[in-house]
């Protein structure tokens, strides 16, 4: 029987006064808890990669706000849960206990620690098959990660917990009851104002991204051999880089994406999946997440940069079809005026924003289909999502294949259903189906 992995995220709701209390000095209020925003956002992001990549069950467990807040600040994929203690030590308890039940191996992080990678969590869960803990020591003192096998709530009694003796008072417990453990390496948490320069060197200050403009061009691909070349040509004039995310492809994308200078990776095929990948490696202060079938006008840069000179969470290009057919301009003219009324583009019309901004958000929520509405919902209560004046074009093969009336109608039973709450994976497999 396959191990069945669950990886916990401990976070607490970003409010001023009350989070990062010990950086407020350095910071201000305000600044204590945007900092934190985009830090738990920054540590969901890796955690929905870590948990894509190896097929890990993710839960985060929020405290100084309802679950229900929690999913509409970092979005659908996740299990929300409430923690429940009158200390760390007690939560971090309950949180195993309940997992456990349903788990083979669990691990709980937090949200201070920037340098934490997918690949230290796998490497974690990978050293519980010999062990019965896992701690991932932190430079203060304490951890940023723990894992177990069981329920050992012992384990989290009498700790001086926020003190530095909080990892060496886990490892003698540990000892006595008999738990063989291993370590990870060391990293720094960002807890105090002399540990600021860790987020720094992460690329996590607002002043890192905000100055300039840096464009990354990020490209989800499939078997996109036929259209990404004129895509990237197109693309690499104005970017300051292009990232192809691979999903797996049988033809020759990848070796194209090589020869036209993108840097391209590999992540499992799960749209959502790759961008997240790509965002992740991205240095620009701009992410552009674009469809390997879509053209961007040229000069697609100022677009950009003009629209979000302008009071905007994100912006997107205006639709348009491919090819002469009257069909195609209605198609165009019904998703020109959905999109302005609504402020919900959709994800083929290369939606883009702030880097801070999108991984303070987590990311994208690792889901099957409508990756990219349920995040434009997620940015539309941060502001407006403004549309450029020019078209990005998309090719028409999907309308051609079935139909423009069939696909239009098709799209909008998906989005009354995931409004409605159908699953996205049973709405995927609608969308799937033959017809």
């Amino acid at each position: 029987m396959a191990k069945s992995h669950c990886l916990v995220v401990m976070a607490r709701y970003p409010r001023r006064g009350r989070s990062k209390t010990r950086l407020i000095p350095a910071l201000g209020r305000r600044g204590a808890a945007e900092l934190h925003r985009r830090m738990a956002g920054h540590t969901l992001l890796t955690a929905r990669q870590a948990a894509c990549e190896q097929e890990i069950d993710l839960c985060v467990y929020g405290t100084g706000a309802r679950p229900g807040r929690f999913r509409r600040w970092l979005g659908q994929g996740p299990r929300y849960r409430r923690q429940i203690g009158q200390d760390l030590g007690q939560r971090m308890a309950r949180a195993f206990a309940a997992q456990c039940v349903r788990h083979d191996r669990v691990v709980i992080i937090g949200t201070d620690c920037p340098n934490l990678t997918p690949a230290i969590i796998g490497e974690a869960f990978a050293l519980l098959d010999n062990h019965e803990l896992v701690v991932g020591p932190a430079a203060d003192g304490g951890y940023y990660l723990i894992g177990l096998k069981h329920p050992v709530p012992e384990l989290f009694e009498r700790i001086t917990w926020g003190g530095k003796e909080v990892l060496q008072q886990t490892l003698t417990r540990a000892q006595k009851l008999d738990l063989g453990f291993a370590r990870l390496p060391v990293l720094h948490d960002v807890d105090r104002p002399e540990d600021l320069p860790v987020w720094e060197a992460a690329g996590g200050t607002a002043e890192h991204h905000s100055s300039g403009f840096r464009l990354s061009v990020i490209i989800p691909a499939l078997n996109e051999a036929d259209s990404i070349g004129a895509v990237l040509d197109r693309v690499r004039a104005d970017a300051h880089e292009t990232i192809v995310v691979d999903g797996g492809s049988e033809d020759e994308t990848r070796t194209i994406a090589y020869g036209k200078g993108a840097r391209v990776l590999s992540a499992p095929r799960n749209r959502a999946c790759q961008m997240n990948v790509g965002a992740q490696a991205a240095t620009g202060n701009v992410l552009l997440f674009l469809h390997a079938d879509t053209m961007l006008p040229s000069h697609y840069a100022v677009d950009v940069q003009r629209t979000l000179l302008r009071r905007t969470a994100a912006g997107a290009f205006r639709f348009r079809l491919d090819g002469q057919r009257r069909a195609w301009r209605v198609v165009e003219w019904g998703t020109r005026w959905r999109a302005r009324l609504s402020d919900l583009p959709y994800g083929d019309q290369a939606l883009f924003m702030r880097s801070d901004r999108f991984r303070a958000m987590g990311g994208f929520a690792i889901i099957p289909l409508m990756e990219n509405f349920e995040l434009v919902c997620r940015l539309r209560r941060q502001g407006r999502i403004r549309l450029t004046p020019r078209a990005a074009v998309t090719s028409a093969r999907r309308w051609s294949r079935r139909g423009a009336l069939r696909t239009t109608g098709i799209n909008q039973l998906i989005i009354w259903g995931y409004r409605l709450g159908v699953a996205p994976r049973h709405l995927a497999a609608f969308y799937d189906k033959p017809r």
